[in-house]
């Protein structure tokens, strides 16, 4: 019995390991698509760049 339930939780913790690795790699690859890391730079760098000239 206890070896069944750990065997169901090693089940479970495997393929919540695995889900939480292909949602990891999609988010990644849909950043990677939008322009990666210089996208990502460019409007941080656009955005300092407005809060820098915000009037008053």
């Amino acid at each position: 019995m206890e070896l069944a339930h750990r065997r169901r939780i090693a089940r479970v913790v495997r393929i919540l390991c695995a889900s939480a690795l292909f949602v990891a790699a999609t988010v990644a690859l849909a950043w990677w698509a939008q322009g990666g890391p210089s996208a990502s730079h460019d409007r941080c760098y656009t955005e300092i760049l407005n809060l820098a000239t915000l009037p008053g």
